[in-house]
Parts: structure tokens; sequence; C-alpha cells
């Protein structure tokens, strides 16, 4: 089995923390890309599973950022979502960065990361973004 590509990336938040985010390129060249958004008390490698599914059956690119307060990402406390919607536009701004202005963007998250691709929804968003997966958020 082949080892699957890995990429840091990190971005600076609105208010000055380091976020960190892990960036799987899927094998085979593709225009797509899902962000993938964490629960409350957990990390990006707690959606393993998910990335696995959108890399190999799916065929996209698949960027895991750590929220803030989460993981490797700065931040002393949790927002629940609402801070989290301005830290996921610029992790689209790097996708579009990275990838070019012809990727399609998936914001899909669960549980709290769930409620912030909802906040997120409420935001101007680049027409990339094709599709919007909330997985048991909080009401």
């Amino acid at each position: 089995m082949q080892q699957q590509k890995q990429l840091t990336f990190t971005i600076a938040s609105y208010d000055g923390l380091k976020l960190h985010g892990l960036y799987l390129p899927c094998p085979e060249p593709s225009e797509k890309t899902v962000i993938l958004i964490h629960g409350y008390n957990s990390w990006n490698g707690s959606m393993g599973g998910f990335a696995q599914h959108y890399l190999q059956n799916l065929g996209c690119n698949v960027l895991l950022p750590d929220l803030r307060g989460h993981g490797q990402s700065e931040g002393s406390y949790i927002g629940f979502g609402w801070h989290d919607r301005r830290d996921i536009l610029q992790w689209i701004n790097l996708i579009l960065k990275e990838n070019g202005c012809d990727t399609e963007i998936i914001l899909h998250g669960v549980s709290m990361g769930g409620a912030a691709v909802l906040m997120t929804s409420g935001e101007v968003l680049p027409l990339n973004v094709k599709c919007i997966i909330s997985d048991c958020a909080y009401s």
C-alpha cells in the first residue's frame, strides 16, 4: 500500500492565532476539495474515516483543519463555530490559492464542525463552494 502524501498548512486567524491544517492531495489529480471540520474537543485526525472515503471513493483532495483551541491550533477558548466560520473562509481562500480558481469545494462538518459550516454558510462565499454538509450539528 502506498503512503498517503500529506502537507501541513498554517494560517493566521483574523485575531492573530496560528491555525494548523493537514492537506491530503488525491492520488489522482482532482479539481474537487473537501474541507472536513471536526467536532467539539476533537482534532483533525478524528476525521480520518471521512478523509479516506473522499480520497479513495470520491476522488477529492482533503483539507483537515484543527479548529481554534483544538489539536495543533492555537487558542484558549472554544467559540462553538462562531469564530471558526471566519477561519473556514480563510481555509477556503487558501485552497483557491493552492488549487486554482476552477476548484470545487465541499464543506463537511460533524457535530460542532457541522454547526461551524452552517455558520459559514451565512457568510459571502465564493461560487467555488458547491456543497455544505452538516452532520449532527447541535440545535
